[in-house]
Order: structure tokens, then sequence, then C-alpha cells
């Protein structure tokens, strides 16, 4: 019997979790809620990339730098978004 790898497990619930949040802004502001689900787990799994790096390695920033460079990637992208 396979063991269930508890990190796809937690980054599963994490992302779904996202999900919901995504849809219920995009819902909000009146744009497609259809690419929450896609978008929520591709972020977690960004952010779950940025965090094993940044633990890690030598290459620590400080964490409200990362925060600032998360966030100037994905906020455009957010802002682009046109209501349908």
């Amino acid at each position: 019997m396979p063991t269930e790898d508890p990190v796809l497990t937690i980054t599963t619930h994490i992302g779904n979790a996202v999900a919901e949040a995504m849809r219920a802004w995009l819902a909000r502001e009146g744009l497609d809620e259809d690419p929450a689900n896609i978008w929520a787990h591709g972020v977690t799994g960004f952010i779950w990339a940025v965090a094993d790096r940044w633990i890690v390695t030598n290459l620590r920033r400080p964490r409200a730098e990362v925060v600032a460079y998360i966030d100037s990637f994905f906020a455009p992208a957010f802002a682009a978004q046109q209501r349908s």
C-alpha cells in the first residue's frame, strides 16, 4: 500500500483554499471565476518553491523583501483582469 505524500496533501489543501478565496474575489469583482483553480494551485506551487529555496539556501533575503518581490510579480496579473 503506497504511503501518501504529506507535502502533496498539504499543498493540495492549501491550493483548494486559495482557489475558493480567488473564486470569491473574482465573483465580487464581476470577473470570470474559471481560472481560479489553476491560478490558485499555480500560486501555491510558486510560493512553496520560493519558501523552499529561501529556507534551504544561503540566498536568504529579509522576509519583507521576498514578499515584496512576490507581490510585484503577481500584482500586475490581478490588476489586469477585465470585467466580463
